[in-house]
């Protein structure tokens, strides 16, 4: 309530009450305060404890001029008089610091129902996304981690944790980005978000993304969070989402009815810019943003209200703004102790960069399948991990003769101590440009090609592997020693032409 509103029924109360009295004063004659104290008493429940004080002496007054003897007259003829005006007004502010407290035990009330509800909303979004979290204490060094973060490092869930152990589950450079993110935010405000790559108890390894940020300005309270979204599954392959921040964007609750209430997050500004009020008010305005190409999917989605199945949807939605934003839609059934389906939890996560990645991707990849040119990647080890069309058509060795295995066979054997040489200089971060050289194909046949390796890195700037582009030049080099050999034969003929004469 406003602070207008609130002067104005700190005033409207205590008047109504006096030409309510006034109207009926020869029956309530001679109860001068008969309706000021619930007049009081409510002004202070519905403006707060400054609405009740001014409720209070406002009635005061107004009963003072107009009902006390002598009346239209602000005199007192006797102390029994003045002791019942400061009786009232005692009363009336009493009632005023009671309706405050009431209030704040009623505000109070509903924040713990309402993070008690968040909390369970959270717990099944975390359980659904496989998102996790944990803390720690600089100070102490005392940590916790939830059962999806313990899921990642393949660890019993509760399973204690300290710093220092919690670092040392982080391979090579990701320990070292691991532990300076964790110490940032302590003086920061501003979190930090990278990928990273674990170890699990077993001995494999995982990959996941933390974001850390603080959780106390306070320099002294030097507390972090930060939640952990894990890139590979119960099964070790590996998710193909990538969530913004790992916030939980949206979730919809979807009643067998098949109508949609919402509760939304903060993450949800994506939608720009209907409040949650809009959503609760209006059951049909998600299916109204979703794009209109993906729109029917939805609307048959929602209207299967009889499904007990999991559904992941990926779904284009136009904000007020005309932006078109990417989310994934995922949606559990819930169900009662009987079985029976009592409606729908689901998340909504903003993947539009991750929707772009793919497309670059996918133009990247139709331009390395259609190329004419062998492009070729493998690991500092020199072991293959991709080949293309191109690179079977010129080397004849195909797709499945050449993944998992060294190029070896492409090199001459005087030209073996080449691959070493090059994949030393990749992994000082070098580019290699345009080297020509020879190679054997399938059939043993030498040909003469021009190479350029570059070096591939993760996503911390780690030379992880090598790119390697290579252009059969067999033909250009025929041409090349045809045409030197015509020129020398013209040469010859010219010369022998000039002795004669």
């Amino acid at each position: 309530m406003s602070l207008r509103v609130r002067i104005f029924w700190s005033l409207v109360i205590p008047l109504a009450a006096l030409a309510l009295q006034w109207a009926l004063w020869d029956l309530l004659k001679p109860y001068v305060w008969f309706l000021f104290y619930p007049a009081v008493f409510f002004a202070s429940l519905l403006t707060g404890l400054a609405g009740g004080i001014a409720a209070t002496f406002l009635s005061a007054l107004i009963v003072w001029y107009f009902f006390i003897p002598p009346q239209l007259s602000f005199a007192i003829t006797g102390t029994s008089n003045l002791l019942a005006i400061l009786i009232f007004s005692v009363t009336g502010t009493a009632f005023s610091v009671v309706a405050r407290r009431l209030r704040q035990l009623n505000r109070k009330q509903a924040e713990s129902e309402t993070k008690g509800e968040q909390s369970e909303l959270l717990k099944l979004m975390s359980s659904m996304t496989h998102t996790g979290g944990w803390t720690f204490d600089s100070v102490t060094g005392a940590g916790t981690w939830t059962d999806e973060v313990a899921l990642v490092h393949d660890l019993p869930p509760g399973a204690p944790i300290n710093v220092s152990e919690g670092l040392d589950y982080y391979i090579g450079i990701h320990r070292e980005i691991m532990a300076r993110a964790v110490g940032k935010p302590l003086n920061s405000r501003s979190p930090m978000t990278w990928r990273s790559k674990s170890r699990q108890r077993q001995g494999g390894g995982s990959g996941s993304e933390q974001s850390v940020s603080p959780l106390s300005r306070m320099a002294r309270q030097s507390s972090c969070k930060a939640p952990c979204r894990t890139l590979l599954n119960a099964s070790g392959r590996k998710r193909r989402f990538r969530n913004r921040k790992f916030s939980i964007d949206c979730s919809p609750k979807m009643p067998p009815t098949g109508s949609s209430g919402l509760s939304r997050t903060p993450g949800s500004a994506m939608y720009r810019r209907p409040a949650p009020e809009e959503f609760l008010a209006d059951p049909d305005l998600m299916a109204r943003i979703v794009h209109p190409d993906d729109r029917a999917t939805y609307v048959a989605h929602v209207a299967n209200v009889v499904c007990h199945d999991d559904i992941d949807l990926e779904l284009r939605i136009v904000r007020a703004d005309g932006d078109v934003r990417w989310i994934s839609h995922h949606c559990v059934p819930i169900h009662d102790t009987d079985g029976r389906l009592l409606g729908r939890q689901g998340t909504n996560h903003h993947i539009t960069e991750r929707k772009q990645s793919e497309a670059v991707a996918k133009r990247s990849e139709a331009i390395v399948q259609s190329s004419e040119d062998a492009i070729i990647s493998k690991t500092l080890d020199g072991i293959v991990t991709s080949w293309n069309p191109g690179a079977e058509a010129i080397f004849g060795f195909g797709n499945g003769e050449m993944i998992g295995k060294t190029k070896l066979a492409l090199f001459p054997p005087e030209l073996l101590n080449e691959e070493t040489a090059i994949l030393e200089r990749i992994r000082g971060g070098e580019t290699v440009e345009h080297i020509e050289t020879q190679r054997l194909r399938k059939d043993g046949k030498r040909i003469d090609v021009s190479v350029t390796i570059s070096p591939i890195r993760d996503d911390v700037g780690n030379v992880v592997g090598a790119s390697k582009i290579a252009r059969d030049i067999t033909e250009r080099k025929l041409q090349n020693i045809a045409l030197i050999a015509s020129e020398r034969r013209f040469h010859d003929i010219v010369s022998a032409s000039g002795d004669s004469a």
